[in-house]
């Protein structure tokens, strides 16, 4: 192999990685992730987490819905895995089942977010002026809202449900990433590229898309993956307080809620949904935590062990 001849000519490591052709920012980034076991672990429960939640209907051995009221409130048995809440319906097959909403609405509420936030924030940072005042200035009156108290607000407003939810954490996220995207650009857009790309004739609308955009989306994608696991925490929240899913759908939040009073009974009814809530957002957590230490300019170290 070639390093192995250069190590018998004498050939120091760091000379070695010298001669090595250049890698990628961006499999840097990924060869930086994939070394953190954190990261793989909470990838590798996320994925469990997301099969099950597909394959519900074959993981389950009951209805989720399906009550029995001579069955309420017992412990975990051969038959119902979990035990079974207040109405007698097995914990197991809902929070199987809740698997699927608490996801989504994290998702889909962070995904909002961020195409809100990123459009603004681009746009901001780009023409500055009068159009960067006057959306900085929306943005910090949204800012000034605790954001739990402003999704409580859209939610009491909009009313209870799945869509709202998700209506809600989007509103909630847009100006913090319209604050990191805005902040990012204008930095960029001081850059020699920029200028080079702009004196070769690209219009507004390509230095966008093309070199502005691409170039901002670290911190975007690990405040992306961090608001994914917040938007399921809040939903739980909202879910808790009688504002979010509706019974009975069997969103882990909602679960909870429900089986609050009966936790002296029953806690297993309580306590497998708020298990599920706690392991996914870590898994989360460990995620956002690698992407971070990988995309971070600051901590682009890569040794000549690597």
């Amino acid at each position: 192999m070639v390093g192995d001849s250069a190590l018998e000519r004498g050939v120091t490591p760091i000379e070695l990685a010298a001669m090595r052709p250049p890698r990628s920012e961006w499999r840097q980034a990924a060869a930086r992730f994939a070394s953190n076991r954190m990261a793989t672990v909470g990838i590798a429960f996320l994925f469990v987490v997301a099969l099950v939640a597909i394959l519900a209907p074959l993981v389950a051995r009951h209805d989720p819905n399906e009550q029995d009221l001579l069955a309420r409130l017992k412990p975990p048995t051969a038959q119902h895995w979990f035990g079974t809440d207040e109405l007698g319906r097995d914990v197991f097959a809902r929070t199987v089942y809740g698997a699927r909403y608490s996801l989504f609405i994290g998702i889909a509420g962070s995904m909002g977010g961020l195409l809100v936030g990123v459009s603004i924030g681009l746009l901001s940072g780009f023409f500055g002026g009068w159009v960067d005042q006057l959306t900085m200035r929306l943005i910090d009156i949204m800012l000034s809202f605790p954001g739990v108290l402003m999704a409580i607000l859209i939610v009491s407003v909009l009313g209870p449900g799945l869509i709202n939810i998700i209506v809600a954490l989007t509103i909630w996220f847009t100006p913090t990433i319209a604050r990191i995207m805005r902040g990012t650009v204008l930095v960029l857009k001081q850059q020699d590229f920029v200028e080079a790309a702009r004196s070769s004739g690209a219009g507004n609308l390509r230095l966008m898309v093309r070199h502005l955009l691409p170039n901002a989306l670290s911190p975007i994608i690990v405040y992306g993956t961090l608001s994914v696991a917040t938007a399921i925490l809040v939903a739980a929240g909202l879910s808790f307080l009688g504002l979010g899913v509706q019974p009975p759908t069997p969103e882990w939040g909602a679960m909870i809620g429900a089986s609050r009073q009966y936790i002296r009974e029953a806690p297993n009814a309580t306590f497998f949904p708020g298990l599920a809530i706690f392991l996914t957002v870590l898994s989360l957590n460990f995620i956002g935590d690698a992407l971070r230490d990988a995309l971070d300019p600051r901590l682009n170290v890569w040794t000549a062990s690597s």
